[in-house]
């Protein structure tokens, strides 16, 4: 998407050895479950909602976040004071949660883009992560689908500057992480291993 002149994914961003790890997905992947999950586990949160993403070798995400927004289930699992956060809007469960960036504005390089789905559970198992690699025209699309306010960059002028963006985030080989049952803490626990030691 396009925001303040830059792009951005629908996903979070944390810390993790001096380099910023992106989760990317669609709405209800555990994208914010799963950085929380890390931040308990000492990775800072770059971004959360929306990740400023520069194009560039490496790409670079930009620090912009100071809430981490949460559902209920996810604070339960985390073993959070629901009472702790604020409401993000009236009439929805999800709450904000204060939390502490790395310097507002900073800029990480990205070390890995992980793009988050949820598959139906396999019988007789429990949480599992199935990791998937993406080819490049998949990966183009998977990234794409995930722009913030995507329908806005071509009557914007701005196709070529996506492009280039687009294939920046290519780049970096990402991979899908797909969920499968379990309940929600030992799938983030699952979702956590995956993604640090790949």
């Amino acid at each position: 998407g396009l925001l303040g002149g830059r792009f951005a994914l629908r996903g979070s961003a944390v810390l993790v050895d001096g380099q910023a790890l992106v989760l990317a997905g669609s709405s209800g992947s555990g994208k914010s479950a799963l950085a929380a999950t890390l931040m308990r586990s000492g990775s800072p949160v770059l971004a959360d909602g929306y990740v400023f993403v520069d194009a560039g070798t490496p790409p670079m995400v930009r620090v912009t976040s100071t809430k981490l927004g949460l559902w209920p289930d996810t604070v339960k699992a985390l073993g959070m004071d629901n009472t702790g956060g604020e409401l993000v809007r009236p009439g929805l469960a999800k709450r904000a949660f204060a939390i502490r960036p790395p310097g507002a504005g900073t800029h990480f390089p990205v070390r890995k883009l992980v793009l988050l789905s949820i598959g139906a559970p396999l019988a007789g198992h429990g949480a599992s992560v199935e990791p998937r690699s993406l080819d490049l025209p998949a990966a183009t699309r998977a990234i794409a689908s995930l722009g913030y306010l995507g329908q806005a960059i071509a009557p914007l002028g701005m196709s070529g500057d996506h492009f280039r963006w687009l294939m920046s985030l290519v780049s970096l080989r990402p991979v899908e992480l797909c969920r499968r049952g379990g309940d929600i803490d030992d799938s983030l626990k699952a979702l956590a291993r995956v993604v640090l030691d790949e």
